[in-house]
């Protein structure tokens, strides 16, 4: 069973519409809320992706079209080609196969290049010391099977922390 937030709702209205599984407690779970608190509350984050965050952080809409209906559809979109992908995938993976030895880099690589992106695009460096100092020390502390949630965690303390002396410093 599902429960909207508001469920009448379009995303045109600015509100956060949370898609949360009342049979299952993970149905909303800490990676969704990070993405919506870097973003913003005007998306539907049952349809969040990495996809989606990446495409709506990235390319800002055109002046004549609404943020929020551009959120809509590329969320919209974003979950379609998921289901589409996934299905033909399932499909073309039952009968191919190929040795994907070499291809553990791909993920990796991929966050260095938006890593450096965004240090490129931007002058204030300090969220991104932060997310890779932290990340480094709770590897160091806890070990790789177990770094990511504390490391999480720090992040936004650290992050909330800097954000509240930069308001207090105006």
């Amino acid at each position: 069973m599902k429960s909207s937030i508001p469920c009448h709702r379009l995303p045109c209205v600015k509100r956060l519409t949370l898609n949360i599984q009342l049979s299952n407690p993970k149905g909303f779970n800490f990676r969704n809320f990070s993405f919506t608190f870097f973003i913003s509350l005007d998306i539907n984050l049952g349809g969040l992706t990495d996809e989606t965050f990446s495409v709506l952080c990235g390319i800002e809409p055109a002046a004549d079209v609404s943020r929020p209906w551009y959120m809509f559809w590329v969320t919209l979109l974003d979950q379609f080609y998921w289901v589409a992908g996934s299905a033909v995938g399932s499909l073309l993976g039952s009968v191919l196969s190929f040795n994907t030895k070499g291809l553990d880099f791909v993920l990796t690589a991929l966050f260095v290049v938006i890593f450096v992106g965004q240090w490129q695009e931007t002058d204030n460096h300090i969220p991104a010391v932060i997310g890779v100092v932290v990340t480094l020390l709770c590897r160091i502390f806890f070990g790789t099977g177990s770094f990511l949630i504390p490391a999480m965690i720090g992040i936004l303390i650290c992050l909330s922390l800097a954000e509240k002396q930069r308001r207090e410093v105006g």
